[in-house]
């Protein structure tokens, strides 16, 4: 331990022989470093962002449907027993889930005519996964037979306000067509403008009675605070049985997955092309210092000092320059994330389309601890690889030739 500290001692010491090349790779590998940090938070936020948005405006973390579910809603599917269903989510401590009934429908509203969704909610339930309630605009939640409530972008396209009213017509449990006027009692915007566009929200009683399907559910949505939930689904499968369909919000919203990886690994590319330009800074210093100090190499060696000690010595001076490096650039990094965190950057100029910027569109840094520590690592490692060639180079040199070198 003690001849560690010695030799980083010594590689400091050299180091400062040429304080502005130092301070240059140091300064280098701390923007870098800094930088990459930086990136890794924004992009962080980003992706908590877009899952955020994906699931709280209709999917949740997991959505339960019973065997043959499909997505296209064309014919209903009964989720088997609901009550049993809830009762079990209870038992395993989850509360925050509910119930609904969905089809899909066509509205007229005067000549106009458009395809959407209807969800059948619990008002009170459906708070506990979604921000459909909290994304009203105007009026407020339906709660009688019938009454409806309706995105604003339908609403601008047709026309429609609160206290209007509008047709629905469906095909009910048995496929036979009906239709009802409701009178439309909020509107709500979510930002992304497919949902808001697409979907109509009634008391389940009423879409029930609607669609002649007394006591129907057809889907149970689960929020959860895990962001993985792989582990609840698998839980829940086993729990509930082969009679029912549980998913992710993964498996139900691969896009978004997708476009994290793709994400992930566009940052995989930066780090790699960062981490390159680093070595590169490294190496070019230390082959500097190795040629500049080649009498001096071979004074040492005619003094005793074997090749492994010069060689352990020039490794010591690159990871002094790596170490450096990583602690400007991480208090650098940390400050400005710590910043960004509490802050944010306003990008409402080049996110005011954007359906994951639906809240707000401030995009704040998520640190993530881990990643800070792999990515100092990583310069360590690249500090003491890119080392080791001038390292390689000033052990080889004989003594008796490096005295001689002007």
């Amino acid at each position: 331990m003690k001849e560690i500290s010695i030799t980083l001692k010594l590689a400091f010491r050299n180091l400062a022989r040429n304080r502005r090349r130092s301070l240059l790779t140091i300064t280098a590998i701390a923007f870098a470093l800094a930088c990459l940090l930086i990136f890794d938070a924004l992009k962080n936020g980003l992706h908590q962002k877009m899952v955020d948005t994906t699931t709280s405006t209709d999917i949740g973390s997991l959505q339960i449907h019973g065997q043959g579910y499909g997505v296209n809603l064309i014919s209903l599917t009964e989720l088997p027993k609901p009550d049993e269903v809830a009762n079990t989510l209870r038992s395993m401590g989850i509360s925050t889930f509910a119930k609904r009934l969905k089809a899909t429908g066509l509205i007229l509203a005067g000549p106009k005519s458009a395809a959407v969704v209807l969800h059948g909610v619990i008002a009170k339930e459906e708070d506990r996964v979604t921000v459909i309630n909290r994304r009203l605009v105007q009026g407020e939640s339906p709660t009688s037979g019938k009454e409806v409530m309706l995105g604003q972008g339908l609403a601008q396209a047709f026309g429609l306000t609160v206290g209007g009213e509008l047709t629905i017509m469906a095909q009910d449990i048995f496929g036979t067509t009906v239709t009802r006027r409701f009178t439309i009692t909020g509107i709500f915007q979510t930002g992304v403008t497919a949902f808001d566009q697409g979907h109509l929200f009634l008391p389940l009683a009423s879409l029930q009675s609607f669609l002649d399907a007394p006591q129907m559910i057809s889907e149970i949505a689960l929020s959860l605070p895990e962001q993985d939930h792989a582990t609840e689904a698998n839980l829940l499968r086993q729990s509930l049985g082969s009679r029912y369909q549980i998913r992710t919000w993964e498996e139900i919203a691969p896009d978004v997955t997708q476009l994290i990886e793709l994400n992930d690994s566009t940052m995989g590319i930066l780090i790699a092309i960062v981490f390159l330009i680093v070595a590169m800074g490294i190496i070019n210093t230390m082959t500097t210092i190795t040629f500049e100090r080649f009498r001096e190499f071979g004074t040492i060696a005619a003094l005793g000092v074997t090749p492994t000690g010069i060689m352990r010595l020039v490794t010591a001076e690159a990871i002094a320059l790596g170490l450096a490096g990583s602690l400007i650039g991480s208090a650098i990094g940390l400050g400005c994330c710590l910043y960004l965190a509490n802050h944010g950057i306003d990008l409402t100029t080049v996110t005011s389309a954007n359906q994951y910027f639906s809240n707000n569109h401030i995009l704040k840094a998520v640190m993530d601890w881990r990643q800070v520590l792999t990515t100092n690592a990583f310069t360590m490692l690249t500090a003491i690889l890119a080392g080791l060639p001038p390292a390689w180079t000033a052990a080889r040199q004989n003594p008796a030739q490096a005295l001689s070198h002007l």
